[in-house]
């Protein structure tokens, strides 16, 4: 069941955080990482169906909203607090201490578990041609594709590129810390909004933000490249609280089995786009990345 998935999910995220802590190579931690991915795409599909299940469909986008929000926060401090106990202690710190709230979650989930709707319990029943027929869904697994890309840029290439250009570490921290803060400004009242005029617009809004500012910085230096990427996740708030909303409100409910395929659009999006993004660095530079990077988000 989703409750089940749940649990251990919690509860493997945990024990694999605690592991982390006795690796002694590279290859044991790529290793345990595999497992570790398990538990979160566990964890992560059987939130977003608990989620449906308890939102009405015309709140569906307020509900989105709020959940990622509280998403966000917890990226905005992890980070944050992570460095600190990095810093004054030591990474088996931060590991130990991160695994202890999915202890208490996981006990709490069997002291106190959520009710599931039993006509909703379809996760094991998924057909990807059906999937694939329906122009929406295929439509919103696009959108989710296109939006993971994005976070692949930010995260992974804006730090070296950053560290390419000399800024210190500290720098980085910072100016990833400030992406975080659009996304917890204006995920819900985005979401709110969207229940009333509905996910297209706000979407399209998104994309081209982010589009469009990732292409001005081909003419820009380095510092104000970081900044206007910074700035352009902006974009990335219009969309986040809404792909999920906008593929409930596409489904009909005999299709909720259809969301583990929905969810795969994540991984399969940072399988292929850091081969996309690596493979024009080794010919061109970062500038030529982001300029292309701003044509993928326009097209989505």
């Amino acid at each position: 069941s989703k409750l089940t998935l749940l649990r251990f999910g919690f509860l493997g995220t945990a024990v694999t955080l605690l592991i982390f802590t006795i690796l002694t190579s590279i290859k044991q931690f790529f290793i345990l990482e595999i497992f570790r991915a398990f538990f979160l795409v566990a964890t992560s599909i059987t939130l977003g169906l608990f989620i449906r299940e308890y939102a009405s469909i015309k709140s569906i986008g307020r509900t989105e909203g709020q959940y990622f929000t509280i998403l966000n926060v917890g990226f905005l401090l992890g980070p944050l607090f992570g460095g600190l106990l990095a810093s004054a202690y030591s990474f088996n710190t931060v590991f130990v201490i991160a695994s202890i709230p999915k202890f208490l979650i996981a006990g709490l989930l069997f002291i106190n578990p959520l009710k599931e709707d039993s006509l909703r319990q379809q996760l094991h029943s998924f057909n990807l041609i059906d999937y694939i027929k329906n122009k929406q869904l295929v439509l919103v697994y696009l959108l989710q594709f296109g939006l993971s890309a994005w976070y692949i840029i930010l995260y992974t290439f804006i730090p070296l590129y950053a560290n390419e250009n000399g800024f210190s570490t500290r720098f980085i921290g910072y100016a990833l810390f400030a992406a975080v803060i659009p996304l917890i400004l204006l995920e819900f009242p985005i979401g709110k909004l969207a229940d009333l005029h509905g996910f297209r617009r706000y979407i399209f809004i998104g994309f081209i933000i982010m589009g469009s500012l990732s292409l001005v910085t081909y003419f820009t230096s380095p510092v104000v490249t970081i900044l206007v990427i910074i700035i352009a996740t902006f974009g990335s708030a219009f969309i986040e609280p809404l792909t999920e909303a906008y593929f409930f409100d596409a489904v009909k409910t005999k299709e909720k089995s259809f969301y583990p395929i929905y969810k795969t659009s994540q991984d399969v999006s940072q399988i292929i786009f850091p081969i996309i993004f690596s493979t024009i660095l080794l010919f061109y530079n970062f500038s030529v990345m982001f300029f292309v990077a701003g044509l993928i988000m326009i097209i989505f």
